[in-house]
């Protein structure tokens, strides 16, 4: 039996993390990591040397890098393209967006979690690991009040970060393993996590287990899956080497069980009495126009956001004046960067990105 109470209240706490996988959709009959690499294998089959079907990862000739770019961005391509695919369930993505966990790990490149969250008028922040990153490259601590979504695998957003080979996956590895692996922000997290929750995993997968090992292998605090087909070898050594217990599918789904306990949780904490636990997503979902410069600005990208925000405005007069003064402003705070007070400039720079958000918003409604 599953100690909801016990895992809800580590949530409420900010010490329980999710961690999503591959299986959480499937397509075709195959998890959509798989459907993904078997696309690009039936695309790319006579410019690749080989294809390793069991773990969807490829070798790529020694000078034609030319060959692994263009796959990253078919890869990028055929993501954009999974939500109009059967098999695709937005469903999914919004339990877990009322769910209030502050940390979200995913292994997998796509940004649809992401997506959901802002889609949905969820705040939060998302990143994703980058070959050679460096503490430096930190991220905010997460809150309840701002969730970090963190692609362990990279993102489709970003060629050079997406796993594709065993160089890839042996950089992974070796990254995570060292100093220079994790932001500190996202190190510091894991490190009061007490208790994780795992959907659509393959555990048989050997890099699964040592991805397990690096991200919360270490304490020997108990772990929750949701069901998982694998083999009675593989469950005993979980069980065993990391405390995995799993949710037996004969209950019933796990996710809808899991939102049921959580409608009726009560925060234990006296202060946090009249607070909701669960998320409230909004009823008219975001334009995807509007989603995509949320992004742009989260992501520091100011100036793809605002050509956005200008393209968004086309066909009203008022709006397009409006977008090109806020482009105006920015390009004169940019200019001017380098002889104002640094407080000053963010200060200028936030109130610029909020207009910005405001302005799209503004249009989003008029349509």
């Amino acid at each position: 039996m599953f100690p909801f109470d016990k895992i809800l209240t580590y949530i409420a706490n900010e010490q329980c993390a999710l961690v999503v996988g591959p299986d959480i959709m499937q397509f075709d009959g195959q998890p959509m990591n798989m459907y993904l690499r078997n696309k690009l294998y039936e695309q790319y089959q006579d410019e690749v040397t080989h294809y390793y079907a069991e773990d969807g990862l490829f070798q790529f000739p020694g000078q034609e890098a030319s060959v692994k770019s263009d796959v990253a961005q078919s890869m990028r391509t055929l993501c954009s393209r999974l939500p109009a695919t059967p098999g695709y369930n937005e469903d999914i993505l919004k339990t877990i967006a009322r769910l209030p966990f502050h940390l979200i790990l995913s292994i997998n490149p796509d940004t649809f979690l992401s997506d959901t969250f802002f889609k949905y008028g969820v705040t939060h922040r998302f990143s994703h690991y980058r070959k050679g990153e460096r503490p430096s490259d930190d991220v905010a601590p997460p809150t309840r009040e701002e969730p970090l979504i963190y692609n362990v695998g990279g993102s489709v957003l970003e060629d050079e970060s997406l796993v594709l080979d065993y160089e890839d996956l042996f950089s992974l590895i070796g990254s995570t393993l060292g100093a220079s692996g994790l932001p500190d922000g996202l190190r510091t997290a894991l490190e009061k996590i007490r208790t994780f929750i795992f959907v659509g995993f393959n555990f048989e997968k050997w890099h699964t287990q040592i991805m397990l090992r690096i991200l919360c292998g270490k304490a020997g605090y108990r772990k929750f899956a949701g069901p998982h087909e694998v083999s009675d070898a593989t469950r005993v050594f979980l069980a065993h080497q990391f405390k995995i217990d799993f949710w037996d599918k004969d209950k019933g789904d796990f996710l809808p069980f899991f939102v049921e306990e959580a409608t009726k949780f009560v925060d234990p904490d006296p202060k946090n009495a009249n607070r909701a636990f669960m998320r409230t997503l909004l009823e008219s979902p975001l334009a995807p126009e509007e989603t995509n410069i949320m992004r742009e600005i989260q992501n520091a990208q100011y100036p793809r956001a605002i050509t956005s925000l200008m393209a968004y405005a086309k066909g009203n007069a008022d709006f397009e004046n409006t977008a090109i003064q806020l482009s105006g402003r920015f390009q004169l705070l940019t200019q001017s960067q380098a002889t104002m007070d640094s407080r000053d400039y963010l200060t200028t720079l936030n109130q610029i990105a909020d207009a910005v958000i405001k302005l799209a918003r503004a249009i989003s409604e008029s349509k």
